[in-house]
């Protein structure tokens, strides 16, 4: 866990989406990421199997597919 928090801090994404692991596993990681909103992060997202994140204009949508 503090693997994680040390690379979100090196790393202080705009966009975070987590990629591995169940539903719970995911949630977990997401909420984690949230102390980087003061940070500049923008937006997590949690996307199932086969979703499409679009990042376009700054800006990161999820496009339903």
């Amino acid at each position: 866990m503090e693997e994680m928090k040390l690379v979100l801090n090196l790393v202080r994404p705009r966009f975070f989406m987590p990629i591995h692991g169940e539903f719970r596993q995911l949630s977990k990681h997401a909420r984690l990421a949230e102390h980087l909103r003061s940070s500049g992060l923008e937006a997590s997202f949690i996307m199932e199997s086969g979703d499409v994140l679009e990042i376009e204009n700054r800006l990161g949508k999820p496009l339903s597919g």
